[in-house]
């Protein structure tokens, strides 16, 4: 039996906690390395991981001042000793058996990677989040580019917590780490995995439980935030241009860039409906933000704009550079978000 480390980065989260530990104490998987790191957390996250320390001799702590997700994630790899690694958010939890289960399936197919499926809490399944495959599929050098082709244009593989990885893939040296990041970290590391590992294999159980935590960074709304979440979108973009350059993936190019531009158009839409930005810092700080390599690079890349949704009208303007009138649009997201309201829809 390998042994297997669970990385669990923890900030403010002494609400959620004790329900994570459990979940990953109580392993049908015994073999486990449970490291717990402390990324600056001011609550009593710290009391409660070290009362779980004191009874249970596979948790262990790493301590460090506030670095955010990514980095705390690469402490814990750092200080892992395990052959395979798993990762579990604070907010969340884990089912009893699935390291067990994902164990079986990694070396069962001698795999580098293997992603398994989740679901929210409280359950709200949409199948459009999961790969809905009866049995197991294996990604190997002849037919990565699938793999590669769904991670770029859907959702669903971008997570880290819903996979176990062999440590040998993960390299902290890597381009990944030169800066904080607070949006969009997993698709980062996992743009190092997918690419360092051999064998990909997508399974179809349910291992994870994914809080959605109103409380968490990525939800946080106000002008510095989303012009940091801005910033940090377009690192994204950065690596997952030179993802789609280094592996030739030129037939999915127009629905990649869309898409990222897409998630772009939604942090602007949060800046919007969120805050009382005005029209003059709104038009400058666009054309600054829109006007650089990586979003060109993006722009490029799409072939056709279709108006099918109230996202295309937006991408129309930027396309053409007409920021005044996005921002002239703003009482659209408002009755958006009123719709919303109405019809319960968060």
């Amino acid at each position: 039996m390998e042994k297997v480390s669970v990385v669990i980065p923890c900030y403010n989260t002494e609400k959620y906690l004790e329900e994570c530990l459990l979940s990953v104490i109580n392993q049908t998987y015994t073999n486990l390395e449970i490291i717990i790191v402390n990324d600056g957390s001011t609550d009593h996250s710290v009391e409660i991981m070290e009362n779980f320390q004191k009874k249970d001799k596979r948790v262990c702590i790493v301590h460090q001042e506030n670095q955010g997700l990514l980095h705390a994630r690469k402490s814990g790899v750092g200080a892992a000793t395990g052959k395979y690694v798993v990762f579990v958010d604070a907010d969340d939890y884990i089912f009893s058996d699935e390291i067990e289960n994902a164990v079986y399936v990694l070396e069962k197919y001698n795999a580098d990677l293997v992603k398994f499926r989740f679901q929210f809490i409280p359950e709200k399944r949409n199948e459009g989040l999961y790969f809905n495959t009866s049995c197991d599929m294996i990604f190997t050098k002849e037919n990565k580019k699938d793999f590669y082709r769904e991670f770029l244009i859907g959702d669903h593989l971008n997570n880290v917590w819903s996979q176990i990885f062999k440590r040998s893939l993960y390299d902290d040296s890597a381009d990944i780490f030169q800066r904080r990041t607070n949006l969009g970290e997993d698709v980062l590391q996992n743009c190092m995995l997918f690419q360092n590992a051999s064998t990909i294999v997508t399974t179809s159980f349910i291992g994870y439980a994914y809080r959605f935590n109103p409380e968490s960074i990525t939800k946080k709304k106000s002008i510095t935030q989303s012009f940091h979440n801005l910033e940090d979108l377009k690192n994204n973009i950065r690596f997952l241009n030179e993802f789609l350059e280094k592996n030739e993936l030129y037939d999915v190019q127009n629905s990649y860039a869309k898409r990222m531009l897409y998630k772009l158009i939604e942090e602007v839409q949060n800046l919007l409906l969120y805050t009382d930005i005005d029209r003059d810092t709104f038009i400058k700080e666009l054309a600054v933000f829109f006007e650089n390599d990586e979003v060109n690079d993006l722009v490029q890349k799409i072939d056709n704009v279709h108006i099918k949704r109230s996202k295309d009208v937006y991408l129309k303007f930027i396309l053409k550079r007409d920021y005044g009138k996005i921002y002239s649009k703003r009482w659209i997201v408002h009755l958006e978000k009123i719709i919303k309201k109405v019809s319960g829809k968060k």
